[in-house]
Parts: C-alpha cells; sequence; structure tokens
C-alpha cells in the first residue's frame, strides 16, 4: 500500500506542475496511440504493446489483446471487469505513461552526481575515472581468487572510502552469495558489459547490493529497471532487513505488479568484433637477435585498426607459434601455442580480464603448425616442423590428447575448419610446397586426404564465406574451395603478391591487411590493401588499412552481444 500511495502522490504532483503546453502535447500523443489502437480493422484481435524507456534500450512490459480475455501479468480478469475497449485502453495508457514519468523523475531525484558510470572504464577518460576503474578490476581479480588478500590492496591514488567499499562487497560476495553470481559480478565488473548481469528476483538483491556499496550508475539503472517491472511484495521480501532496502521501496514504487522475471535487455546492436593480429620486428639484443612480438587489434566493423601494442611475453616465441580464440561461458578467450625452436609451451588470455595464464605443455613441440578451436571445448593442433601428429587440447581438463597424425606431414599449411571438419591445405614438406587437401573430422578423429587444389603453395590464409573455403597463398593465388564436393578452382589473382598477411571476412567480403611485399623491386612503404567481391572477382583497393607488417598469427575475437571493452588495451585500469 505504501508503494501505491508514493505513486499517486508524486504523479499528482507531477500533473500539478506540468506546464499546459507539456499537458495538450500530452493528451495529443494518446489521442494519436489511441486512434491507432480503436481503429483498426480487427479490433478485437490487435495487441496493444507496452514499453519503458530506459537508461540503455526500450524493454517490452507486457502485451494484452484488446476487447478480449487479457493475459500474462500486467493485467488480469475478463472482460466485464472493464465498461468499454476504451475505457480500458485509455486506463492502461494512463497507467503506463504515468510508470515512465515516475521513473525518470525517481532517477533523476536520486544521487546520481554521485555515482559512477562505470561504462567510463573502457573509453578515454579522466584521472578520476581510472581510478575508480582500477578498483573495480581489483574486486574483479578478487572474486577470481586471483588476489591473496581479503580485499584489495592499496595503492597510492586509492581513497579510505574506496578500499573499504571494495573490501566490503568482496566479504558479502564471497559469504553470501553462489559461485555462479560471484562469476556474473567479476565479469561485469572487469568488462563493463551487462550481458553478464542476467538479473531475477532470486538475485536482484546481490546485484543492487554490489551498485549500491560502489555507486555503480550503470548497474544501479539496470536493477532499477527490473525493480519498476517485478511485483513489489515479492522484490521487497528480497530486500528485508538489508541497507538497501529503503532505497529500493522508494525507487520502484511505480511499478508494475508482476511476477514474471525479468531478464537482461540484449543490445541489438550487431556484438563488436576484432581482428587480432600479432606481428614482429627483429631487434638486435646483446650476443643475439631477438623478435619484439606486438599486437594490433582491428575493429572489423569500422576496417581499422584501433590500438597496437607491444607483449613482451610473447618475445621469446619468436616465429612459428599460432593461435586461435575460443569463447568459454560468454568469455572469450586467445590461446597461442608453440614457436620458434619447437616449443611445447600454450598459453591463454582472457580477453575481459586482460591476463595471461600457463596451460598445460602440449606433447609435442611445434613450430609452423596449424591451430583450430572446435566449439568452447577444445583446441586442436595439427602438424608443424617435422611433428605429423594431431593433437587435441581439452579446455575444461587442461588436458593433451593426441588423436590422429596427418596423411601427409606439412608445415607452413593454410587451415580453417567448417561444420566440424578442419581443412589443411597445402604447406611444404622436404621435397617443397605441395598442392595437398587433407580434411579430419572432430567427431570420428579421423583424417583423409581429398582431391588436390589447382597449384602447390606453401604459407598463406583461409576464410569461410558463404558455405565456401577462399583459400589465399603467399605465391599470389586465390582458390575457392567447395567443402561439400571437394571442388577447387582459381579465382582472380591477387593484385600484389604478399607473404605473411592477414585476412577477414566482414559484410560478405574478404579484406586482405598487412604482409610483406614479395617483390624486392617494390619500395617499402604503405602497401595498398584489398578487398575481395566474391560474387563478381574482383578487387578493391582499401586505403584505411594500407600498412606493411608481417602478420606471424592471426585470429577473430567476436563477443556473446554489445561489449565497450577493446582487447588487449593495458590502459583501461
Amino acid at each position: 500500500m505504501e508503494a501505491i500511495d508514493v505513486k499517486r502522490k508524486l504523479s499528482k504532483a507531477s500533473e500539478e506542475t506540468m506546464l499546459p503546453e507539456t499537458k495538450r502535447a500530452r493528451s495529443k500523443d494518446e489521442g494519436e496511440l489511441f486512434e491507432q489502437i480503436t481503429n483498426t480493422d480487427t479490433p478485437r484481435e490487435s495487441n496493444v504493446i507496452y514499453s519503458q524507456q530506459t537508461s540503455y534500450g526500450t524493454q517490452s512490459l507486457g502485451s494484452c489483446s484488446v476487447g478480449s480475455d487479457v493475459s500474462g501479468d500486467v493485467l488480469s480478469g475478463d472482460e466485464t471487469d472493464y465498461p468499454s475497449i476504451e475505457e480500458g485502453t485509455r486506463n492502461m495508457l494512463h497507467e503506463s505513461m504515468e510508470a515512465n514519468e515516475l521513473t525518470q523523475e525517481i532517477i533523476d531525484e536520486d544521487d546520481s552526481s554521485e555515482m559512477f558510470d562505470e561504462s567510463m572504464c573502457f573509453r578515454e577518460g579522466s584521472a578520476e575515472d581510472k581510478r575508480k576503474c582500477r578498483m573495480l578490476k581489483r574486486v574483479s581479480d578478487a572474486l577470481f581468487g586471483f588476489d591473496d588478500v581479503d580485499g584489495p590492496s592499496e595503492s597510492i591514488d586509492d581513497t579510505p572510502d574506496d578500499i573499504q567499499d571494495a573490501s566490503d562487497v568482496i566479504s558479502y560476495l564471497q559469504n553470501n552469495v553462489s559461485p555462479d553470481v560471484q562469476t556474473e559480478v567479476a565479469k561485469y565488473l572487469a568488462s563493463g558489459c551487462l550481458e553478464f548481469v542476467h538479473i531475477s528476483l532470486s538475485n536482484i538483491h546481490h546485484f543492487y547490493h554490489v551498485a549500491h556499496n560502489l555507486r555503480l550508475k550503470q548497474l544501479r539503472d539496470h536493477c532499477l529497471n527490473f525493480c519498476f517491472l517485478s511485483n513489489q511484495d515479492d522484490l521487497i521480501a528480497r530486500f528485508e532487513g538489508c541497507e538497501c532496502q529503503l532505497s529500493v521501496k522508494r525507487r520502484s514504487a511505480g511499478g508494475y505488479e508482476r511476477s514474471q522475471s525479468i531478464v537482461s535487455n540484449p543490445d541489438e546492436n550487431e556484438p563488436p568484433q576484432y581482428y587480432i593480429v600479432f606481428t614482429g620486428n627483429s631487434q638486435s639484443g646483446p650476443g643475439k637477435d631477438t623478435k619484439q612480438i606486438s599486437v594490433m587489434v582491428i575493429d572489423m566493423s569500422e576496417r581499422q585498426d584501433v590500438y597496437d601494442t607491444k607483449i613482451d611475453k610473447l618475445s621469446q616465441l619468436g616465429n612459428g607459434f599460432a593461435c586461435c580464440s575460443v569463447e568459454v561461458s560468454e568469455s572469450p578467450y586467445v590461446f597461442i601455442s608453440g614457436g620458434e625452436g619447437k616449443s611445447t609451451t600454450m598459453s591463454q588470455y582472457d580477453v575481459l580480464l586482460g591476463r595471461w595464464n600457463k596451460c598445460a605443455k602440449m606433447l609435442h613441440g611445434r613450430s609452423q603448425h596449424a591451430m583450430v578451436a572446435v566449439g568452447q571445448t577444445s583446441v586442436v593442433v595439427l602438424g608443424g616442423l617435422e611433428v605429423p601428429c594431431i593433437e587435441e587440447y581439452d579446455v575444461k581438463r587442461n588436458k593433451w590428447f593426441e588423436r590422429a597424425s596427418l596423411v601427409i606431414p606439412v608445415a607452413s599449411a593454410a587451415h580453417t575448419i567448417f561444420k566440424n571438419k578442419i581443412f589443411v591445405f597445402g604447406g611444404k614438406t622436404m621435397a617443397g610446397p605441395v598442392s595437398v587437401a587433407q580434411c579430419y573430422d572432430v567427431e570420428t578423429k579421423r583424417i583423409s586426404r581429398i582431391q588436390d587444389l589447382p597449384c602447390a603453395f606453401d604459407g598463406g590464409q583461409c576464410v569461410v564465406l558463404r558455405d565456401r573455403i577462399y583459400i589465399a597463398t603467399n605465391q599470389g593465388h586465390l582458390i575457392c574451395f567447395d567443402p561439400h564436393t571437394g571442388i577447387s578452382q582459381l579465382c582472380s589473382q591477387q593484385p600484389v603478391q604478399r607473404r605473411s598477411f592477414g585476412m577477414f571476412v566482414k559484410n560478405d567480403r574478404i579484406y586482405f591487411v598487412g604482409g610483406e611485399l614479395c617483390n624486392p623491386d617494390v619500395s617499402p612503404g604503405p602497401v595498398p590493401q584489398y578487398r575481395y567481391n566474391a560474387e563478381k572477382d574482383t578487387w578493391v583497393e582499401k586505403q584505411r588499412l594500407s600498412r606493411c607488417f608481417q602478420v606471424l598469427a592471426s585470429c577473430v575475437i567476436k563477443y556473446p552481444q554489445k561489449c565497450s571493452i577493446i582487447p588487449f588495451n593495458k590502459n583501461l585500469f
């Protein structure tokens, strides 16, 4: 009853202070919407959809069938409960608009100036923003067990309030919250991505507690949106005895009486995709030459590089290592294996947390080998210098298994996966480049040789486009392979012959990036990059990616939903 009284008082005060022009505009909007509803050809079957505007999008509040029995949790009862279609419809419209106004008033009256917008962690922000973000990163690390202390360690720019708030939240989560919710909170604090927050009546209290104590605006607004739409009696009971109870009770006073759980609203935009390129430059060191490994992050939507940084941890790998990306429980990871000198090392990079971890060593040392992710469960490595066997890495068990051996042992082969089959094209043997094509079935663990390609080559890249595999070689070929029939054919030659390049697919086009010119007579400098149109078999020059660099290994990172974090960006925290 108290919630209803607050709603009525706020709604009445809003009406009394509303300007006449605003009233007229509102009446006009109601009239137009009412006319659209009542003047349909079949009014008794038309649906009325109610939605509420939030800080991050529009979410459906419910629907009912006008003139028929109302179903769902928004409204209930028989037709006889409503004097007429017009009166019932207008009452529902008034209630929806009042709730929207109440939502905005409560948020506007809240202490938003003292809240921190955690989405700023993944953009260029002020020093204060970065300080707050470092605090969130420490809380996330503690929840994942990366810290040996109970709370985050104090640094020069930490404030006592930040340290105390973070410690309180960590203690609360570790003592009162299930491991699954702890993981969701940790992922959210590390990424700022609301897709890792799955709110229900059973866990809303925990998420709101974190937002309230750490003063996180985005997460607070996300929780409040759930509060506005949830059953008030059930919701308030969840906060019994908590310091957040009065705050939630006041802010959710205008909520609709719905018992249905509201889950996170997915972003309608396309999830971001990044093309990760590992590149290297030779440097002279004390007594020997070393290779400095860097990572370049290319935004595939914008078709331009957005970030470039050195990675000291990979410098000892030299040439010959391979990489792939795996999405495990909505979190993207990059795996790197092998390297110069046939290394057995395997490393894992957590994209959201920005942290490297060592994995179990491979059974065989590898260099210039193929590496492919199989779903969310395993990684397969194939071939390499003087290594014919195929190994499979179990991501969850952190263990390697030997599966089969290549029919023709090759190194520096082009490779990709298509419908649980890994294709290995070309490569080099002791006798030189070959035109061999091989297929490994990840389900049956069997390898077979299929029809040879039109030409022999070693080195190159593969991409899948419209149920076809396109193979670009260091010798300048472009081959279209049909994985259903095993038939391949040559396409138009690459405009510029290069080696150690990268390629990715976006909007049914193949983009080529980087590489080193094979023709020594061509002067060094910006190398024209090209986009290939498979339908027309034509090439178009693209200036936005015109940079010359050696691609040692590459992979594509795709987030499950919209996320602001840029991979490998060390300046986030």
